[in-house]
């Protein structure tokens, strides 16, 4: 490599590494005000919401019930003072999502040590009774997290759910 080619290399690297360092007083990219506006209206992420709210419903002996497409998705809902036991088809008949969907898919997440998002425990709801299944209506504790989303049933799943009894989803 003759001298030259090496002065110019030199000369390139050494360019790279002053814009690419934190010592450099060039800006590839300068910041507009626009930019520093919207740094100062970033708002939470659902995932850090839905931590800090089953966080709340964990220390007021509460559960959070998310409901995918309702005008308040997320809702922390006290659980009864005197202790009384309230179970996921209690939940659904005094929220209004039994009498509001035809189908529902149900997923209960519960707190545990180690879990990051909780223990995921599936949730049967029969269409045709209108009700959760007796072995999937689970007691709800303080911190639970209950999901319900519609489910859209096609011909063929009426069909199917006809033929074969719902069977628990894991």
């Amino acid at each position: 490599m003759s001298p030259r080619h090496s002065t110019c290399l030199v000369a390139a690297l050494l360019a790279f590494c002053l814009l690419n360092t934190g010592c450099a007083s060039l800006t590839l990219f300068p910041s507009t005000d626009n930019d520093a506006s919207k740094e100062s209206t970033l708002s939470e992420s659902p995932q850090a919401a839905m931590f800090r709210a089953i966080q709340t419903a964990r220390q007021t002996n509460s559960i959070v019930l998310q409901v995918e497409g309702a005008d308040k998705p997320m809702r922390v809902i006290p659980l009864p003072a005197d202790g009384k036991t309230v179970f996921v088809n209690d939940l659904l008949r005094q929220a209004g999502l039994k009498t509001k969907y035809s189908g529902l898919d149900i997923v209960l997440f519960r707190t545990a040590t180690g879990e990051m998002d909780g223990v995921k425990m599936a949730v049967t709801f029969d269409t045709k009774t209108g009700r959760v299944s007796t072995g999937t209506d689970y007691a709800l504790r303080p911190g639970d997290r209950v999901t319900v989303r519609k489910v859209l049933n096609s011909t063929i799943q009426n069909v199917l759910d006809g033929l074969v009894p719902p069977v628990a989803q894991s």
